[in-house]
């Protein structure tokens, strides 16, 4: 009878194991699940930063043409004018 009850807990012992650890692969898969989106938003994030940065650089250099554009038609006023 002993060699049966030592069994059967044998037998338990291994079911919890299993169950255990099928519970932490599972929780593990949706932590990895987690970390992924995140890491997914993440670059779609900085991909935007690095698209304004590069938006905000050209509207500057526009801004900069525009600006001597203006002064050189100025002077062009000017010198026709003289």
């Amino acid at each position: 009878m002993k060699p049966l009850k030592t069994l059967l807990l044998n037998v338990t012992q291994f079911i919890v194991r299993k169950v255990e650890i099928t519970a932490r692969c599972v929780y593990l898969r949706s932590l990895l699940s987690e970390l992924s989106a995140g890491e997914e938003l993440y670059q779609k994030e900085w991909r935007g930063r690095k698209e304004q940065k590069f938006i905000d650089r050209v509207n500057e250099d526009l801004d900069t043409l525009r600006s001597a554009v203006r002064s050189n038609r100025a002077r062009i006023v000017r010198l026709r004018n003289s």
